[in-house]
């Protein structure tokens, strides 16, 4: 009776200390907040807004730094402009002023003007009456070619024909000519408007006209002009 009271003590207490063991193991005992309060602290206000760059109030006044500078602009170019100033003719005789109109068209590199210039002759000289006489009246239509296109400076070369009318005491008449000019205008800084100030040399030899006016052969024409776009 005794043997198999022991052995009954003994499968019992076999079946009792792996589960008490085993317990103890997984028993885990965790110091924190109650399990319904979040462990993390909870993200900033307004995170998923994008996060713009502050400039500080001097920057502001500062043009950007991809701006070009203003020489390099685009100036506007007008398709029509009227050019109107002074001019001097001269055949080495003498000199001829008077006053140059033109209309200018284009707005590209290449373009066309149409010139007309009335002047004063050179007159006499020792005596003798000079080619152009009296009066000079110089019409011209030209082929132009603006070789700058940006920048305030730009150089232009034109080639062109057209008449010479020359009044002399003893004859009038027209001889037909052939023109090449070379001007240099500058755009002046005037937002939205297309104004130049320029200046001229055209040479012209003088080819068919009345034989009166043979003696008409080559003449310089030199003028400065401002030009107002449209």
């Amino acid at each position: 009776m005794l043997r198999r009271s022991l052995v009954a003590l003994g499968v019992l207490a076999a079946l009792v200390v792996p589960s008490v063991a085993h317990a103890d193991d997984a028993v885990v005992d965790v110091q924190g907040p109650a399990p319904s309060t979040s462990v993390y602290a909870a993200p900033p206000p307004g995170r998923n807004q994008p996060i713009e760059p502050s400039c500080p109030p001097a920057c502001e006044s500062r043009p950007y730094r991809e701006d070009p500078p203003y020489s390099s602009y685009d100036h506007k170019r007008s398709p029509i402009r009227l050019a109107l100033g002074p001019s001097f003719l001269t055949t080495g005789k003498g000199v001829g002023v008077g006053l140059g109109l033109g209309i200018e068209l284009g707005s590209g590199v290449v373009g066309g003007r149409l010139g007309a210039t009335w002047l004063r002759g050179e007159g006499t000289k020792d005596g003798v009456v000079t080619p152009t006489g009296d009066a000079v009246g110089h019409y011209v239509g030209e082929l132009t070619l603006d070789i700058v296109k940006r920048g305030p400076f730009h150089p232009v070369v034109a080639v062109g024909g057209g008449v010479l009318h020359v009044s002399r005491p003893d004859t009038s008449g027209v001889v037909a000519v052939g023109t090449v000019r070379a001007s240099l205008e500058y755009f002046a800084p005037i937002e939205d408007a297309d104004v130049r100030i320029g200046v001229d040399a055209t040479g012209g030899l003088a080819g068919p006209g009345a034989e009166a006016l043979r003696d008409v052969k080559g003449y310089g024409l030199f003028g400065v002009h401002a030009a107002l776009g449209f």
